[in-house]
């Protein structure tokens, strides 16, 4: 990919925003599961090891 050219530098900023934006909503989906396992009286995670 160009990033000197405009258009290539908007593509290399478009994927950006688009990456971004994928994080933010894995983390909202994230906090929303654990907020659900908590109001189950869940605990989110992984279950600890009996030693």
């Amino acid at each position: 990919m160009d990033t000197s050219s405009a258009a290539g530098e908007l593509v290399f900023r478009v994927f950006g925003a688009i990456a971004h934006f994928e994080r933010r909503l894995i983390s909202e989906r994230t906090k929303d599961g654990v907020a659900a396992a908590r109001a189950k009286a869940r605990q989110p995670g992984r279950q600890p090891l009996d030693m």
